[in-house]
């Protein structure tokens, strides 16, 4: 009895945040654009001014949640110069539609003078937009001046007249209480403080903390500004001395001083080498904290690696609200270092005969292999080993793979791909093992297999010069399969039936891509060879990961995938692709709507066969990769 069996399946991505996902339907991707930005005229260094910024979705898809960063400019050009003012979450928007995000901000005592409020949209980069370039908005200009200025928020009472009240004016008019001559005047403040004593005829300046008076107490003349939290660090405790390669217990107090309750946070923690909080830390992680109240005091408890390798001494440095989220009334006194920490290994020397503390990370490419054959257009294995020597964690970084002809490895050697490179911890090390494609233009000959790790230098290293490798044995690589052979000729009738199909549904056909194609051939020549039928391969690479892996820039993607043993080598190559295309891919609703989506201009087509029945799948394997080119 003659049995045939088909199988067909379909995955499309849309892209948001960064993050792949699967429709029914495929759209476009949204496009944030800051509209305005709202910001008073005057500001003074020291005080607090509120800030909105209207963000609307220009895009053709509903943006996700992103961040918007607030930074104080001397100009109207967003660059590394300017200050930041902190960040505020935005909503997620439909397309056309807006919101505003909004920031009560600080403004930094080292600015002055004519400023600008920029805003950028998505500064975290977690949505993918159509235009990457336009996220900038510009607020009118601001000037801002110091407590003292002139002009800006007077401080001088006029001359009292005996027996008179006197009236001292402020940005907003009150009254002040009635001032009797010859004695002191006090005027409630944050800081308690008397003012000078005031001589009828002699102007009396008022020394202010902040570019503001205090309010009255008259009845009715009452002015309260909004209640904020204001988080502290009150106290950090730590072990006198700790070995290396141990973890600390230590435990963290934070007091809310504010007048307001402070919602969840995160608090951060990093060792220093200096006492001094600042971003050169190494990250020791985070601890969630909850809510607390006006007035309270909260300790948190938590443990801390010390790095392998370590020496000489150290401290712990936290920061509460390490993410920015609360609006607080003094956002710069959130950090505190802890006293030094000893670091020895076996005996401890004398503390005033320690080194500083050094923690640097230090990626080593220790080894690369690879399979001692490939084909052009087909797939090839490769494993590594990647050390950290470094006495710091490493974040995660990426080897970019290549080709040479030499064991001299260079980014001007064939790309064949980029294998993601976990965080490692110093002394660590990790195996990682890939299937990459090769491209199906890649000369046949003998090439050697190398890695660059950390390629686009993201990482601060001890050595810089330790990244490459290359594998001691030669790859050989052969020709692609021939243009005549079984399997391209059903590629070429599948995407024959592909943009008839298309110009049947008055879509535009697809145009051949040689990148797409060197994905879908080794897509399914990985299915043939590892025996699997999936989109996400044994390697839980994606199909969006692999383009991304071989270069391919898209702004939409999708795969299709099918294998059927209803045929063999000696059926009909045109017969095969009508049969994967009509029977399989247009009598299923998701293959079809992507088929003949008019979202996609590009097309890769991959077709193998395995004769092998006891596989799975086997038969005629095929890959249908879309795109729509950035």
């Amino acid at each position: 009895m003659h049995t045939t069996s088909a199988i067909a399946i379909t995955l499309i991505i849309i892209i948001t945040a960064g993050i792949c996902a699967t429709a029914a339907a495929e759209t476009g991707n949204p496009d944030l654009v800051v509209e305005g930005v709202s910001a008073p005229s005057e500001a003074v260094t020291g005080g607090r001014i509120s800030l909105q910024a209207t963000v609307r979705n220009t895009g053709d898809d509903t943006a996700p949640l992103f961040t918007a960063c607030f930074f104080l400019s001397e100009d109207t050009v967003y660059d590394a110069l300017d200050i930041s003012l902190g960040r505020a979450q935005g909503a997620s928007l439909r397309p056309a539609s807006g919101k505003s995000v909004t920031l009560s901000a600080s403004i930094p005592s080292r600015s002055g003078g004519p400023c600008y409020i920029i805003v950028k949209a998505d500064c975290a980069d977690q949505v993918r937009e159509e235009d990457e370039t336009n996220n900038i908005g510009t607020s009118s200009l601001i000037m801002v001046g110091s407590p003292s200025s002139s002009g800006k928020i007077p401080v001088t009472l006029p001359t009292p007249v005996p027996g008179t009240p006197a009236i001292v004016p402020t940005k907003t008019p009150s009254l002040l209480p009635t001032i009797i001559p010859g004695i002191p005047a006090t005027i409630p403040t944050k800081t308690p403080s008397l003012l000078p004593t005031i001589i009828p005829g002699i102007p009396a300046t008022l020394p202010t903390k902040t570019p503001s008076l205090s309010p009255t107490t008259i009845p009715g003349n009452e002015r309260t500004p909004s209640p904020e939290p204001d988080l502290v660090i009150t106290g950090i405790s730590v072990p006198a001395s700790v070995a290396p390669g141990t973890r600390a217990g230590v435990s963290i107090t934070i007091r809310n001083q504010g007048n307001a309750s402070a919602s969840s946070s995160s608090l951060s923690l990093s060792l220093s080498g200096d006492r001094t909080l600042d971003p050169g830390d190494t990250s020791a992680g985070q601890v969630m904290v909850s809510p607390i109240a006006p007035g309270v005091t909260r300790t948190v408890s938590s443990s801390v690696r010390i790095p392998d390798g370590a020496t000489g001494t150290c401290s712990l440095c936290a920061r509460a609200d390490a993410n920015s989220r609360i609006s607080e009334s003094d956002e710069e006194n959130n950090g505190a270092c802890s006293m030094a920490i000893l670091i020895h290994a076996g005996s401890s020397p004398a503390p005033d005969q320690t080194p500083a503390l050094t923690l640097t990370s230090d990626l080593v490419a220790a080894s690369v292999t690879s399979a001692g054959t490939g084909t052009a257009g087909g797939i090839l294995d490769i494993g590594m080993l990647v050390r950290n020597d470094g006495t710091s964690y490493t974040r995660t970084t990426d080897a970019a793979v290549y080709l040479s002809p030499d064991q001299a490895i260079t980014p001007a050697d064939t790309y064949l791909g980029l294998v993601p490179v976990p965080s490692l911890n110093g002394g660590s090390s990790v195996t990682l093992n890939r299937t990459l494609s090769l491209p199906s233009t890649v000369p046949a000959a003998t090439y050697y297999c190398g890695i660059i790790l950390d390629h686009a230098n993201i990482l601060v290293e001890a050595d810089e010069g330790n990244n490459i490798a290359c594998s001691p044995a030669p790859v050989i690589i052969t020709p692609a399969q021939p243009g005549d052979s079984v399997e391209a000729q059903v590629e070429d009738a599948i995407l024959r039936y592909t943009n008839q199909e298309r110009v049947a549904a008055g879509v535009a056909p697809l145009v051949r891509n040689g990148l797409l194609t060197t994905v879908a051939r080794a897509h399914s020549l990985d299915m043939k060879e590892r025996d699997f039928f999936s989109h996400t391969n044994p390697d839980r690479l994606t199909p969006f990961q692999r383009m991304d892996a071989a270069g391919y820039l898209y702004r939409s993607a999708a795969e299709n995938i099918a294998a059927s043993s209803s045929y063999t080598l000696a059926s009909s190559p045109d017969e095969v692709g009508r049969h994967i295309v009509q029977d399989l891919w247009m009598n299923s609703r998701g293959h079809r709507e992507t088929l003949i989506s008019p979202k996609y201009t590009e097309i890769g087509i991959g077709v193998v066969y395995d004769p092998d029945k006891t596989a799975s799948p086997y038969g005629f394997i095929a890959t249908q990769d879309f795109g729509r080119p950035l």
